[in-house]
């Protein structure tokens, strides 16, 4: 089944894609209640259509992501797809329970790489992550007496590229969500600096955003605290670039572009 707009698919309870020759079986849930996290909305599908054609990790190369907002984890399932080393679903403890495992652990093969689901909350401090927790960077297991200065919770491999789609909605979570890009590209810069080629120090982790421009001031109010408060530079990708992507995964493109015109992924990038 090619990408479709989420209302086409809002009731379906599972859904079917083909994807760089794997085939996803992704379970949804709508509730009264329901988040975004437990549904598949445009930005996914957008990103996953981008990075399946514009960022595939080289071939041999050991490359790792992570995601920030999985849901129901297709960006996720994609990445591990296309081949990056390891990849980290993360998202709330709710989503996580109720939809995002089950979906990694039914579409995850014995193939190479591995899909680590963790629990991210961005509203918890980095100075409290651990990264030797198996059930989540956040989570209320991990061991007090363990803090992110400690090599037993550091980040011990960095991370080559941070993706996200669809989590630049709520103001409250502007700065959480912007902190947590931070930390992780401070983090990993620092690690490819001092592992690889002088020439890392130049390249921190790429950030690629994908959301949908409902509100242009939120949006903007986004990424210009994103470069003046954080240092991050932020690029747009072109619409030709983006529809001509769509065109290939999108189900009747020309018909239906009208419902992704809103859909932008943006570059983001931690500046010296």
């Amino acid at each position: 089944m090619p990408f479709k707009p989420a209302h086409a698919t809002k009731d379906h309870s599972i859904l079917e894609y083909s994807f760089s020759q794997h085939i996803f079986h992704l379970s949804q849930v709508q509730t009264e209640n329901t988040t975004t996290g437990t549904t598949l909305w445009l930005s996914a599908q957008c990103l996953s259509s981008y990075i399946a054609e514009y960022h595939r990790p080289p071939s041999g190369n050991a490359l790792r992501a992570i995601e920030l907002g999985s849901g129901i984890g297709l960006c996720s399932l994609a990445l591990h797809a296309l081949g990056y080393s390891t990849v980290y679903a993360t998202d709330t403890r709710l989503v996580i329970d109720r939809i995002l495992a089950r979906n990694i652990a039914t579409n995850t093969g014995t193939g190479p790489g591995s899909i680590l689901v963790r629990e991210l909350d961005w509203n918890v401090p980095p100075e409290h992550w651990d990264w030797a927790d198996e059930q989540g960077i956040t989570s209320a297991s991990a061991s007090p007496t363990l803090t992110a200065t400690t090599p037993e919770s550091a980040l011990s491999s960095p991370f080559h590229l941070v993706v996200s789609s669809d989590t630049v909605f709520s103001e409250p979570l502007n700065q959480p969500l912007l902190r947590t890009l931070h930390e992780l590209s401070s983090q990993s810069q620092s690690l490819l600096a001092s592992s690889e080629s002088r020439s890392a120090r130049d390249r921190p982790p790429l950030i690629l955003i994908c959301l949908e421009r409902r509100d242009p001031s939120f949006i903007d109010s986004f990424l210009t605290a994103a470069r003046e408060n954080w240092g991050f530079s932020t690029d747009m990708v072109p619409k030709r670039k983006l529809a001509k992507v769509m065109q290939k995964y999108a189900e009747d493109w020309e018909r239906n572009r009208g419902e992704w015109d809103g859909v932008e992924i943006w570059k983001l990038m931690l500046k010296h």
